[in-house]
């Protein structure tokens, strides 16, 4: 889709890699970086904790090397809410001078990410700035990959909230159940893609560097309450909406604490963003371009949610 514009290259290149990174730099002449390239899901950080931390740290760290010694002027890096962890927020949300303390690998990783991030902003002449998100969702999202280990047994599929709604939305248009932790009561924001580009457009001209910013949503949804809905604005093969159990596949509960992902969005409200976009209306365009693409969008990426089982009647 991107490939027409003049202004858009794509480059393909190893994260960790300083070579990388800086022929890319020096070749384009860049003088902004805002770095979203990251492992995700706290439930692949805990099957490969080692490839998320040369990933999200180690990576974080090449991309900040190279971006100063090759006078690139500005760095955002996207972090995650997942970073407050196991810290309480009052009663509009998480604050960025929040203490961070994350409870699994996956937020530590971006914790660390954003000390490093920190310090060359205090000691180089890079100008940086940290957005910590809720879970982003929209057309063209990639279902997560293979090696989540996200298939167990016959036909379950593990929650994973940043890939939860593009998983959900292919497996139901194919018959699948959806699996649900524990009673499923836990709660996420979703912020759909357009408002999060339209944030980084509003902190690219107005963000004060070495600043913190949350970007979040006012729509929190349980996983339960999402997995009704999905079922409702999908309307898999044989749903006729007496029976919404019947579609799901439950799990044990995740061993650690979840205070959620409520944040004060305030901050960055203040220099003049705003949610646009209701989850309603995200969720709508979301399924509408899935039915319409997400068969072969990737190509073959229908191997990778659909493996050789049965479910429902349905062959994938």
């Amino acid at each position: 889709m991107l490939h027409n514009y003049p202004n858009f290259t794509f480059v393909g290149g190893d994260i960790t890699s300083p070579q990388d990174i800086g022929s890319c730099i020096r070749k384009h002449e860049i003088d902004t970086v805002i770095h979203l390239a990251a492992l995700s899901s706290v439930e692949n950080s805990l099957k490969n904790p080692f490839g998320f931390t040369e990933t999200n740290i180690h990576g974080t760290h090449v991309v900040l090397e190279v971006a100063n010694s090759n006078n690139v002027k500005k760095f955002f890096q996207m972090s995650s809410f997942e970073a407050y962890g196991a810290t309480k927020p009052g009663a509009d949300g998480h604050k960025e001078d929040e203490p961070l303390s994350p409870n699994n690998s996956y937020g530590a990783g971006k914790a660390a990410a954003e000390m490093i991030v920190n310090a060359f902003n205090n000691s180089t002449p890079l100008q940086t700035i940290i957005v910590r998100a809720n879970n982003i969702y929209g057309p063209n999202q990639f279902p997560d990959s293979k090696d989540a280990g996200s298939f167990r047994g016959d036909v379950t599929l593990t929650i994973l909230p940043a890939e939860i709604i593009p998983k959900f939305i292919m497996l139901l248009r194919h018959g699948h159940k959806l699996t649900l932790q524990g009673a499923g009561d836990g709660k996420r924001r979703y912020l759909y893609v357009g408002d999060a580009v339209n944030a980084f457009n509003i902190l690219l001209h107005k963000g004060v560097h070495g600043e913190t910013y949350n970007l979040g949503s006012y729509d929190e949804v349980s996983h339960r309450q999402l997995c009704e809905t999905l079922l409702e604005t999908v309307k898999p093969p044989s749903y006729d909406g007496s029976d919404v159990e019947a579609w799901i596949d439950r799990r044990p509960a995740r061993p650690y604490t979840d205070f959620g992902s409520t944040m004060d969005v305030s901050k960055l409200r203040a220099l003049g963003w705003d949610k646009n976009v209701s989850f309603e209306e995200g969720l709508k365009r979301t399924v509408e371009w899935y039915t319409a693409h997400g068969d072969t969008w990737w190509g073959g990426a229908e191997k990778i949610i659909y493996p050789d089982v049965k479910a429902n009647g349905i062959t994938a």
